[in-house]
C-alpha cells in the first residue's frame, strides 16, 4: 500500500517541476532573444 501511495503523490510533484522548467526555459529564450534583438538593432543603426 505504501507503493501506491507514494506514486500518487509522486505524480503530483513531477508536473510542478516541469512547470518551474518550462518557466526557466522560457526566461532563457527571452533573454537570448532580448540579447539577439538588440545586437540586430546596433546592426541596423
Amino acid at each position: 500500500m505504501n507503493n501506491t501511495n507514494q506514486d500518487t503523490s509522486d505524480s503530483r510533484t513531477p508536473i510542478q517541476s516541469n512547470i518551474k522548467g518550462i518557466a526557466r526555459m522560457l526566461d532563457i529564450i527571452f533573454e537570448n532573444l532580448n540579447e539577439t534583438n538588440s545586437k540586430l538593432n546596433h546592426i541596423n543603426e
